[in-house]
């Protein structure tokens, strides 16, 4: 989980991405790419309020929503997305068959019992580590020590 308070991960948060078209010229662009988006299962909202952009943007980031998706002209007529996530990292020209498949793979719920970790600096190679968290031991070590 984040640090951050009520910050849940992707495949945890009730909404996991906004639509935040800047204007009305854009927002059959924006419904378009929602029904896409749930026809995914995904959890998203459209957020085509008279709000300047910089209010939708600081009540999306006060609701800990994971992905803000800015759609302008531009956006619309190149059928890209700028999303932009949580911590403020800003995306450009994102094609939207890859931002589906980013947020579908985010939103996958993790493998009871197993829990994926990748240690910084480990040598074991580049695949995340499985780490069996069932039974309150680690990968044949159990609570009381080596079995």
């Amino acid at each position: 989980m984040s640090t951050s308070p009520g910050a849940f991960p992707v495949w945890l948060a009730p909404v996991q991405a906004i639509l935040l078209p800047i204007t009305d010229r854009v927002h059959a662009y924006a419904q378009e790419v929602a029904r896409l988006l749930w026809d995914a299962d995904l959890r998203v909202e459209v957020d085509t309020r008279q709000e300047t952009l910089r209010y939708k943007i600081r009540e999306a980031q006060g609701q800990k929503i994971p992905y803000m998706v800015i759609m302008g002209d531009r956006e619309a007529a190149d059928r890209t997305l700028a999303p932009r996530l949580r911590d403020g990292t800003e995306l450009k020209g994102v094609h939207l068959e890859a931002f589906i498949q980013r947020l579908q793979e985010e939103s996958r719920t993790p493998s009871p019992g197993f829990a994926p970790v990748s240690p910084k600096g480990s040598k074991i190679g580049d695949e995340p580590i499985q780490i069996d968290v069932r039974g309150g031991g680690i990968a044949g070590i159990g609570p009381m020590g080596p079995q």
